[in-house]
């Protein structure tokens, strides 16, 4: 989806780091802490860390539902 929006302007591959690095901050530090929790031994199904992960799944899921008709449009 990033890279559909990205596709439309003239520096897609500035624009498409530019955009994608909001999504993969919040994915990469979920991922991490729940990582290290595994590795630490940890209760791996922490339930807060499956929720955020699936709750982030399900908003890039609708946003890309929602836009890819103005971007298939254009």
């Amino acid at each position: 989806m990033v890279s559909a929006i990205a596709s439309k302007s003239s520096n897609n591959f500035t624009l498409m780091a530019i955009l994608s690095f909001p999504i993969l901050i919040p994915l990469l530090i979920v991922v991490i802490k729940l990582s290290k929790n595994a590795i630490d031994g940890l209760e791996l199904w922490d339930v807060n860390f499956i929720m955020v992960l699936v709750f982030m799944n399900v908003i890039i899921i609708t946003l890309s539902f929602i836009l890819f008709r103005y971007l298939w449009r254009d």
